[in-house]
């Protein structure tokens, strides 16, 4: 862009004008729409009139056009704080597909390239602009927000600037400077999982002590929510196959709590003669990418996964969701569970229940925020290996704890690295990986006393997370109805009064499970 052009546009007061006159004719002109879902209209014209407000709505039920139509009937950009900048590009695709002028700014796109958007952002070319928090320590980044005209900021996923929350990210702590530093501009907050406790933090976090709440949506009648206490591995294999060949044909997501589980069911499921795909973080860009477009497209109806698939992807059809494992929390399972029936359509939602599988998320809990006893272990190792820069990285310090365990407990690189973590976040140490190898510089010799790790901190997040934990199990192994359960949870009024007749409490056991393959293999 030259630059008197660009001056120009920087000067033309209607820069950030408008792009339709009223919600109604954005809402059918725009997105195509012929009605408003339940509270999207409260919520839109709430943000209009300079309301604040948080917004707590279930996957699928209409979120981001809460934020996206009022956008284009403003004078002004809509910043949207993401913690997601994998899906940026995707959501900021979907938006210019419609017409509507958007953007991402992050790490994932060049200096050059980010250079022209802010120019762009500042002339007025956008109406929404998507950025990571982390954005605003960038001075550059700074100046050209002074120059853009706010009509709202939306902060996607506010579930994250809580520590009671099952997604805490330290960077949305920043939030409410950053909402300071912008002027204080009407705030949308949004997420798809908040107790009470959460949505209490998360205005606390914002300052946003006189904000509007809205909670929509979380009540589900087209899904039927069950729990099977599986007593063995064939056992969940045989519901598994008997509720997918139920639904013969039909979209399925299976999911699991670990990447070997996913090999190890897909297998399984592959002998059983069904058509199955399997999606995990272990998998390379393209492969995870090749095995997402085949399911969406329908080269094969059973997928089987880890919760690394799932968000963004935005099929209605999806008409089985069986969870092999216990997940970590309700906000979780719901969010997972709410990925079946998106078109209204009847689906069922499965949860596979053994209570040996709590053990895999208390091993999670104990390798993500490590134990004092953990972290200082691996810094005595450290700090003995000298100031300077060192070849080693989390698994080949593991392995060397290990042979010098002394009777003390196994360590794996996982609980390593999560360790180093913390070491780094207290100036002790710094490591990455150069040309294929690791390194670990060690930068000072601190006693482990003197060690400046926040170990308040770890053990409120482990403790967190055993809270959340207990919520699931007394969901999977309790006795009342399972939609209801669930809408206490988030603090959402159920419409029934006497069970929502749509779970195995409320309607015993399904048809289907009545005919259950009977599998005694427990392989």
């Amino acid at each position: 862009m030259a630059i008197a052009a660009r001056d120009t546009k920087m000067n033309d007061p209607n820069r950030f004008a408008p792009l339709v006159d009223s919600l109604e004719s954005g809402l059918s002109s725009i997105f195509g729409f012929e009605s408003f879902r339940i509270g999207q209209r409260d919520v839109m014209e709430a943000t209009l009139q300079g309301v604040n407000s948080l917004v707590v709505m279930p996957t699928g039920s209409g979120k981001s056009l809460c934020f996206q139509l009022p956008a284009c009937a403003s004078d002004g950009i809509t910043l949207v704080i993401s913690p997601l900048i994998a899906l940026m590009k995707d959501q900021v695709d979907a938006l210019t597909s419609k017409g509507i002028p958007a953007t991402f700014i992050n790490s994932s796109i060049g200096a050059r390239e980010q250079s022209d958007r802010l120019f762009g952002m500042e002339a007025g070319a956008y109406k929404i602009v998507y950025v990571a928090p982390e954005r605003f320590r960038s001075e550059r980044f700074c100046d050209a927000i002074a120059n853009v005209k706010i009509a709202f900021l939306a902060i996607d996923e506010a579930h994250c600037i809580s520590q009671w929350g099952h997604d805490f990210r330290p960077d949305y702590l920043r939030l409410a400077e950053i909402r300071a530093q912008l002027g204080h501009p009407t705030t949308i907050a949004l997420t798809a999982t908040a107790t009470s406790q959460v949505q209490r933090d998360i205005l606390a976090q914002l300052n946003l002590p006189e904000a509007e709440i809205f909670v929509y949506g979380f009540e589900r009648p087209n899904l039927f929510f069950e729990v099977y206490d599986a007593r063995s591995k064939g056992d969940k294999i045989g519901r598994i196959v008997s509720l997918v060949n139920e639904h013969s044909g039909d979209p399925a997501i299976i999911y699991c709590a670990t990447r070997k589980q996913v090999e190890e069911v897909a297998q399984e499921l592959d002998s059983e003669g069904l058509s199955v795909g399997l999606y995990h973080g272990g998998m390379t860009d393209s492969q995870r990418e090749q095995v997402q477009n085949d399911f969406m497209t329908g080269m094969f109806t059973l997928l089987v996964a880890t919760n690394a698939f799932g968000m963004g992807v935005d099929k209605s059809d999806v008409r089985v969701i069986a969870h092999y494992n216990i997940p970590g929390s309700i906000e979780a399972y719901y969010q997972e569970a709410g990925r079946a029936g998106r078109d209204g359509l009847d689906s069922h939602c499965l949860m596979l229940f053994n209570y040996a599988d709590k053990g895999i998320h208390d091993f999670f809990n104990e390798q993500t925020y490590p134990s004092k006893e953990t972290v200082e272990r691996i810094w005595e190792v450290l700090s003995k290996m000298g100031l300077g820069t060192h070849n080693i990285g989390s698994r080949q310090l593991a392995d060397k704890l290990n042979r010098n365990k002394r009777g003390k407990g196994r360590l794996n690189s996982w609980g390593v690295e999560s360790a180093m973590r913390q070491l780094q976040r207290g100036g002790h140490i710094d490591f990455g990986t150069r040309d294929g190898f690791d390194w670990i510089a060690v930068q000072d010799f601190a006693r482990t006393r003197d060690l400046r790790v926040d170990w308040d901190y770890l053990k409120r997040r482990r403790d967190v997370n055993d809270d959340l934990l207990g919520d699931v199990m007394r969901l999977a192994s309790g006795r009342e109805c399972r939609q209801g359960y669930l809408l206490r949870y988030f603090n959402s009024a159920p419409s029934f009064t006497n069970g929502c007749g749509n779970c195995d409490i409320c309607c015993g056991m399904p048809e289907y499970a009545k005919a259950c393959l009977l599998y005694t293999s427990d392989a």
